[in-house]
């Protein structure tokens, strides 16, 4: 007898839980269909469940798309000047890492006017975006910045310490008092740093 089930993001643990405890309780041959995000579940697509198979011998592979996104530069610098960059970054966190492996694309997207709201479907955008220099100074100069740095202070500890032009960007940011006001370490540590 098959089985053909399509897995949401949530169902998909609990079925391969169920699975796992209660292989008996189903046919002889049954095979799975997943339609989940990648990462969210660890089966494969397609995978079939044999009385005594394992669910989680085979992670999922990262999407096609940011494959192609770290390979072709021109769809990089698209998707990085994207108006509802947000909105596919909130279904597909991937995007922003595919975009900010390159130098060019990650400083058109430290000036995107959305860069709060992409930050928070990838919460280490910060480090992402100060690996490379003027990627770093133009987030520093974006009125969103505040968002970004609340999100990974870390983050822009690291740049000031490789690029000290980026702490002077910060202070004259519009929001740097907010910056300060969320996190008095900033304050302390650019002062240090300047």
């Amino acid at each position: 007898m098959k089985l053909t089930n399509s897995i949401s993001g949530a169902l998909g643990p609990i079925l391969a839980a169920l699975l796992m405890f209660a292989p008996s309780a189903l046919a002889d041959d049954v095979t799975l269909h997943t339609n989940a995000i990648p990462g969210d579940v660890n089966l494969r697509p397609n995978a079939t469940v044999d009385g005594a198979t394992n669910l989680n011998a085979g992670a999922t592979d990262l999407n096609a798309d940011v494959g192609s996104i770290r390979k072709d530069r021109a769809l990089a610098y698209k998707l990085a000047r994207y108006r509802w960059l947000a909105r596919a970054a909130e279904a597909n966190p991937d995007l922003i890492i595919g975009i900010t492996a390159w130098k060019g694309p990650s400083k058109t997207l430290a000036k995107h006017s959305h860069l709060g709201e992409i930050a928070q479907s990838d919460h280490y955008l910060c480090r992402r975006l100060a690996k490379w220099k003027g990627a770093g100074r133009a987030m520093a100069r974006n009125g969103q910045a505040d968002q970004v740095v609340a999100l990974d202070p870390a983050g822009i500890y690291e740049a000031i310490k490789h690029d000290r032009r980026i702490a002077r960007y910060l202070v004259k940011n519009p929001n740097f008092a907010d910056m300060v006001i969320e996190n008095p370490d900033l304050g302390e540590f650019i002062s240090s740093s300047l």
